[in-house]
């Protein structure tokens, strides 16, 4: 029988005057019942151990961590704390993993008296990566805390004021296993996990009274979200319900969920297991701007006019909302009058005022195979493309020939992806599929807001080619490359062995407003992934890099490939795309993620692509492109 094995910290009663919280300590135990509830109900195993208060000090957290060794595969570790939380300056040598140069940290019982610490972000991220290295378990960290963004409550605060700079680097815990990373720099290991946090990394975590008692926010509307879900509820949706449902009651405190790698996100809560389906729309109640979905212009979405409107459906019931306003990253929606103004809906988007793919049917093509086909249309919804009545109004060719689906350009019949063979009901849905992850992909490479006011100066771009073959590594030799071009990325030959090409990406805010930016890596698959730079808000003067974690560590150089798979098809070249996404406001990203699709004849699994906001202006945004060429020889 798998086991939840749960490690439950809260701390009220801190020894210093002015520090003492409320609602911790109710907050682990309504959590800890939900826990022992749902193991009763999925079948699972319940092995609890808390510390609260003064058991639970620097050093009985780092020990409390040996309750994870008993893990076996296929079992989940989960790690709880409610408290207070802080930030300081970073040393040096971590300056490379935060453009503010921050640690964050968990206050411990024991942190501000004399000769305390607390236990940093890095340092929990080496406690994670030691449960977890060679095991086979999945692990949930659990913060209710100020600044809990990038540790892996009027209202009162669950922060205590800053400690001016953290202890040398050297002492952090584990610093034995950080691996240098050039320049003296120093990376932790990461461990596999996924992250649910109170609030960003510069936002306070919120104490309030509900029901006659003190609770955290985020604790009380996570269990709330939860339980309106039986459990069945993947790690990004669930940080989508608990963020809407805590900005109705508090401002400036904006939940977070990370994850390593980022596609568990969309694990299913506890157990691990991919949540299955498409992904959903989110449709909540805002007490200012009333109902809206969690898409908006920089997702794609666009509000259309009276002949072509963009429409969500709801999931249960089948209940239509149009989109009547469209902003940056949310979508003003009509149509949810009457509707529990407390609960958030799962929609899909059923109409796109404006169809990113605009296909036919090309000649010659099987009749019993498109015929099966556009019955399914029919019968199910896309808002993702259009079938013309002709090829010359058509972006995109559908094909039945031979038992087998597939699409090419209008002027090349060249499959774009593996054929889908059969003309059954299950062969059409799969090749509908997989057309609307070429129309996602479109509509993100076409994305762009030409009448955006943060202008080219705001934001410097750097795009650097490694030139020395083989070299990996952080501090490899670079040299800078114009983005503004197709940018060619050879194979180069060395002592008769052929290497990879390899690239960096920096960007730094160079104006005088906060941005919040994403990377988005366009695969030539189709595929997408924001897995180098998933969401970061950057100060002016601040930078940050793209970058994957291998092995637990993370590089900022990033091999290219052109598959065998490719060779094997005579292709020699291809071209992938960054893209950029900045916006005045937070914004998600995730919803963009997909796998790639294999090309044609190959049979084999195909690789996934690498590795204070002014309440008087709507929050604006633009796009940035990069073309990445790949070039390998014969």
């Amino acid at each position: 029988m798998p086991t939840i094995h749960a490690l439950l910290t809260a701390i009220n009663n801190y020894p210093q005057p002015g520090h003492q919280l409320d609602g911790c300590l109710n907050d682990m135990a309504l959590f800890r019942d939900y826990l022992e509830a749902q193991c009763a109900r999925a079948g699972l195993s319940f092995h609890p151990f808390t510390l609260t208060d003064e058991q639970a000090t620097r050093t009985g957290l780092i020990s409390g961590f040996e309750h994870f060794r008993a893990a076996k595969p296929g079992d989940t570790c989960l790690f709880y704390y409610a408290g207070h939380g802080s930030r300081c300056d970073a040393p040096e040598a971590f300056w490379h993993l935060s453009p503010s140069r921050m640690v964050e940290s968990i206050v411990c019982w024991d942190s501000r008296l004399p000769g305390g610490r607390d236990l940093i972000d890095k340092e929990l991220s080496y406690l994670i990566w030691q449960a977890t290295q060679e095991k086979d378990i999945h692990f949930v960290a659990i913060t209710d805390c100020c600044h809990s963004g990038s540790i892996t409550r009027g209202f009162k605060e669950r922060r205590v004021p800053e400690i001016g700079r953290a202890a040398a680097a050297a002492e952090y815990l584990g610093f034995e296993h950080y691996r240098p990373a050039g320049e003296g720099r120093f990376s932790p290991p990461r461990g596999r996990y996924v992250h649910l946090a109170a609030a960003l990394d510069n936002q306070t975590a919120k104490e309030a009274h509900f029901q006659g008692a003190p609770r955290g926010v985020f604790t009380h509307c996570l269990l709330e979200s939860l339980a309106g879900s039986n459990g069945q509820i993947s790690y990004a949706e669930l940080a989508n319900r608990v963020n809407m449902r805590v900005r109705n009651i508090v401002r400036e405190q904006s939940p977070q969920v990370d994850a390593l790698p980022t596609e568990d996100k969309n694990r299913l809560f506890l157990s691990g297991a991919l949540a299955s389906g498409r992904k959903a729309f989110l449709i909540g109640f805002d007490n200012k701007l009333g109902w809206y979905a969690d898409a908006g212009a920089l997702h794609g979405i666009t509000a259309g006019d009276g002949q072509s409107q963009t429409t969500f459906r709801l999931l249960e019931g089948g209940h239509e909302a149009r989109a009547r306003e469209v902003q940056a990253h949310r979508s003003i929606v009509t149509g949810m009058e009457g509707f529990d103004q407390k609960k958030q809906y799962a929609a899909e988007l059923v109409e796109l005022a404006q169809p990113p793919l605009r296909l036919a049917v090309a000649g010659g093509s099987d009749a019993e195979g498109i015929g099966a086909l556009q019955r399914l249309l029919g019968q199910k919804a896309s808002g993702f493309f259009a079938l013309m009545p002709d090829a010359a109004s058509a972006d995109y060719l559908l094909h039945a020939a031979e038992g087998a689906y597939f699409l090419s350009r209008r002027f090349d019949e060249q499959p774009l992806f593996h054929r889908v063979h059969g003309y059954g009901e299950s062969s059409a849905t799969d090749f509908i599929n997989k057309l609307e992850r070429v129309a996602n992909w479109l509509q993100l490479l076409r994305l762009s807001n030409p009448a955006s006011s943060i202008g080219m100066e705001e934001m410097e771009i750097g795009l650097y080619r490694v030139t020395e073959p083989g070299n990996t590594d952080n501090d490899a030799p670079v040299e800078e490359v114009d983005w503004r071009s197709p940018a060619l990325f050879e194979y180069i030959q060395k002592d008769g062995e052929w290497f990879q090409p390899a690239f960096q990406f920096r960007v730094k805010n160079t104006g005088q407003r906060r941005l919040w930016i994403s990377l988005l890596y366009l695969s030539s698959n189709f595929g997408i992934t924001n897995l180098l730079l998933p969401k970061q808000e950057l100060g002016p003067g601040e930078e940050a890099w793209a970058a994957d974690v291998f092995e637990g560590y993370p590089y900022r150089t990033l091999p290219l490939q052109v598959e065998d798979s490719y060779l094997e098809n005579g292709i020699h070249e291809i071209d992938e795309y960054l893209k950029l996404i900045i916006c005045t406001e937070e914004f998600d990203t995730n919803r963009f993620n997909q796998e790639g699709l294999p090309p044609d004849g190959a049979l084999q699994p195909h690789r996934q692509v690498i590795f204070r906001r002014q309440l008087a202006r709507k929050p604006d945004w633009v796009a940035r492109e990069v073309h990445l060429q790949l070039r390998r020889p014969k």
